[in-house]
């Protein structure tokens, strides 16, 4: 089974706070402005506290982007009740309207744009999203074993498209796009997921054409 606890990156609490001050500073200012120092300042210690992990603030940002998306969904799967894959996708696509976090999303368009400019970071993101993106395969595969999803989909193609529609709701806040309602978007989401979950078994119906 999937738990909340699988999706929690565990560190110190010097390294948290230095993660926490990462996210805030690199958000604030973009990366090309934000630097060591500010980040060591914000968080109340030395630079050295940094190099110490770090080589540099390129592997710093990617450590913090890990931590603020490892978090949310931490959080989502805590807070959700009933842990089944399906429920479990809805509470994630719901909170694509209703969990924006302003300060995550800023933090990932400046790695996204620093990713166009520099191939080594480009690839150090590109490893990092894909590790997030095994939460969702995990919680998708659990639900083709247990018979909730449709074990002939794709896993990685359904993990694929539930983080594209997330990646693209990051970029609907950089160019001031509103969101869809929580209503009119929760409706699109289960219908997605109705469409998901396994198809019935019609062999033993008497009712269908062919059958004795």
């Amino acid at each position: 089974m999937v738990t909340a606890a699988a999706s929690e990156v565990a560190v110190d609490d010097l390294t948290e706070r230095l993660l926490d001050a990462a996210a805030e500073v690199f958000a604030e200012r973009g990366i090309d402005k934000a630097g060591v120092v500010a980040v060591a300042r914000r968080a109340g210690v030395t630079t050295g506290a940094i190099y110490s992990r770090w080589a540099g603030k390129h592997d710093m940002m990617i450590a913090a982007l890990n931590r603020v998306m490892s978090k949310q969904l931490h959080q989502t799967l805590l807070a959700h009740p009933d842990p089944s894959a399906p429920n479990l996708l809805a509470a994630l696509g719901e909170e694509l309207v209703t969990g924006r976090d302003n300060a995550a999303d800023s933090l990932l368009m400046e790695a996204l744009a620093l990713a166009r400019r520099d191939v080594e970071f480009g690839d150090m993101l590109g490893h990092m999203l894909a590790e997030q993106e095994t939460h969702l395969a995990m919680i998708i595969d659990e639900g083709k074993s247990l018979g909730t999803i449709d074990e002939s989909l794709d896993t990685d193609s359904v993990a694929a498209l539930c983080y594209s529609i997330s990646l693209g709701f990051v970029m609907f806040g950089a160019i001031g796009r509103p969101l869809p309602t929580p209503y009119g978007w929760n409706r699109v989401v289960q219908r997605m997921i109705t469409a998901a979950l396994p198809s019935p078994d019609l062999s033993d119906d008497p009712k269908q054409p062919g059958a004795d």
